[in-house]
C-alpha cells in the first residue's frame, strides 16, 4: 500500500518534459523517460529540491518512477507497476492494488 501511494504522489498532476527522440511513438505517448518538472497535489507543487532530479521511465506495458527524497542529501527511491491510459489518466498497479492520476505533457526537446 505504501508503495502504490508514493507512486500515486510521484504522477499525481504532474508535468512531463521528454527527449526528442521518443516522440516517435504514435499509439503510447509517454513510452520513453520523462523529467518531473512538477508534483501538484491539492493546488501545491510538492517537488522539493531533490525532486528536480526525478524522472519516470514508461515501457510500453511498465512503469518505472524515480524519485529522491531528502534526507541526507538526495536518496534515490525506485517503484515499479504496470499500468494503462485512459482519457489522460494513468491506472497503474502495483502489488495488486489500482491508482490512477491525471497528466499533462508540455514540451518536446
Amino acid at each position: 500500500m505504501k508503495k502504490i501511494l508514493i507512486l500515486a504522489t510521484a504522477i499525481l498532476a504532474v508535468s512531463f518534459t521528454s527527449c526528442s527522440k521518443d516522440k516517435d511513438n504514435k499509439t503510447n505517448p509517454l513510452i520513453g523517460e520523462w523529467a518531473l518538472l512538477s508534483n501538484v497535489e491539492k493546488g501545491v507543487d510538492i517537488k522539493g529540491v531533490c525532486g528536480e532530479y526525478s524522472y519516470i521511465i514508461f515501457t510500453e506495458k511498465e512503469i518505472e518512477v524515480h524519485s529522491f527524497k531528502e534526507r541526507v542529501g538526495c536518496i534515490e527511491q525506485i517503484q515499479k507497476g504496470g499500468y494503462t491510459l485512459s482519457n489522460n489518466k494513468i491506472i497503474f498497479e502495483a502489488n495488486g492494488e489500482k491508482s490512477s492520476a491525471s497528466y499533462v505533457v508540455n514540451g518536446d526537446s
